[in-house]
């Protein structure tokens, strides 16, 4: 973890951006709310914030449905023009709308493998599209290798000190705490070596969205809570 800590901070950090964050009274140029959540890492925003998008460009109304018993009402869906959406837009059009008619509908909340699957493709190809304009830097795989593949030797040689002391009849509640910790380790390792660093123009874009940010709770704060 040592290891991959300090590939993190020295080999995989953001360039500076803004010294001071200030208020944004409007998105910046070029970049979405669904490529603003992915180059935020807040990918679990990014497809309701596409879905909001085409519904403000009008390929798309939000109907509350009947309410339940349980769980209140779920939102629907409602095909109405998809010649209003984008490229990501009309990536997600397809996987809610299989026959793309007007009208047609899809309710939120239930399992669906084809919107599924259209929702892993639209967060591709928006961090693909990243990389592409230059918001993000490139990192060589060796950076990120070393310090996965020291975790996992480490794991290797623990696991076969492990099944040896246990064969020694030593108390089983060491080598096997030890084991299940190296896999902590494993995905702690992994999970700081595989971030991807901005570049300066995307520590401008994320300060930006940081401004924004904080005009929207200093200026909007009421109409959001009613």
């Amino acid at each position: 973890p040592v290891g991959a800590a300090v590939t993190r901070a020295r080999r995989l950090r953001d360039e500076p951006g803004r010294p001071t964050i200030i208020a944004e009274y409007t998105p910046p140029p070029g970049v979405d709310a669904l490529e603003s959540a992915v180059l935020l890492n807040r990918t679990n925003k990014a497809i309701p914030a596409e879905v909001l998008e085409q519904a403000v460009v009008g390929s798309i109304r939000i109907l509350e449905g009947e309410r339940r018993w349980f769980g209140g009402a779920r939102l629907t869906a409602e095909l109405v023009d998809p010649s209003r959406a984008d490229g990501d837009g009309l990536m997600l059009l397809e996987g809610l709308f299989p026959t793309g008619l007007p009208g047609e509908q899809f309710e939120f909340g239930r399992t669906d493998t084809r919107f599924s699957t259209a929702a892993q493709n639209i967060l591709k190809a928006a961090a693909s599209e990243l990389d592409r304009r230059g918001l993000r830097r490139k990192v060589p795989g060796g950076a990120r290798a070393w310090p996965v593949l020291a975790a996992f030797a480490a794991t290797a040689a623990v696991w076969v000190l492990g099944f040896s002391a246990l064969d020694s009849g030593v108390n089983a509640l060491i080598p096997l705490s030890l084991m299940v910790g190296t896999i902590v380790v494993d995905f702690v390792v992994i999970a700081l070596v595989a971030r991807k660093p901005l570049t300066a123009r995307g520590a401008e874009t994320r300060d930006h969205l940081e401004g924004l940010k904080v005009f929207i709770e200093w200026a909007e704060a009421d109409r959001i809570r009613m």
